[in-house]
């Protein structure tokens, strides 16, 4: 729970600072959503650990598999798609750690306005730091390319045609992602929002 000194901090200047009443129900209310901020914190940081765990796994069966086929056959470029893909992986890894440190660090007994502020900026739909994810995009396209031609020569139609898959399952994760987060995160955002306009009204 927040410190109640933090409470008294934060809403000072509402019109119904004197009322008893209203700021025993102004607590609960904010004690209420940043419980829920706690679990959806909790649910985001053991998502991210899973998605981690999955890239790492991936990350392995394809360095096995790419060093088997560079033993089957060390002149061709097969083994580049594997190469390439782990590559990818080995750049994504790190900003998955850094969101679970993120989430780890998160405070939740800051005064309100700073609360609402801290969490608007971790929960909203698109990030500056969302960008980190665009190297191992491009590695992952690159990759297909060559797992696609498996060691024949690249041309402008395998290229194209290799890119579907990475197309399709980008376009279903971005749904899956925003899905959620309406069903989510917005909802938090949208109380929050709301506590915040009777802070300043």
């Amino acid at each position: 729970a927040m410190n109640i000194d933090d409470f008294k901090n934060s809403f000072q200047s509402l019109s119904y600072n004197s009322d008893e009443n209203m700021n025993v129900e102004f607590t609960r209310k904010v004690e209420g959503v940043v419980e829920k901020v706690r679990k959806e914190d909790k649910w985001d940081k053991a998502l991210l650990v899973a998605v981690c765990i999955l890239f790492v796994g991936i990350g392995v069966i394809y360095s096995i598999m790419g060093i088997v086929k560079f033993l089957d056959n060390p002149e061709g470029k097969g083994f580049w798609g594997y190469g390439i893909y782990v590559l990818g992986i080995v750049t994504v890894i790190p900003y998955f750690i850094y969101k679970i440190r993120q989430i780890k660090h998160a405070r939740y007994d800051v005064p309100v306005i700073k609360f609402i502020a801290n969490v608007e900026k971790r929960y909203a739909l698109f990030q500056l730091d969302q960008l980190f994810i665009l190297p191992f995009l491009v590695l992952a396209g690159v990759a297909v390319c060559y797992l696609f031609a498996d060691g024949k020569p690249l041309t402008v139609q395998s290229i194209l045609v290799a890119q579907i898959p990475l197309v399709v399952g980008g376009t279903i994760g971005f749904i899956i992602g925003l899905r959620l987060w309406c069903r989510r995160k917005k909802p938090i955002l949208d109380e929050l929002r709301s506590i915040r306009k009777s802070m300043e009204g």
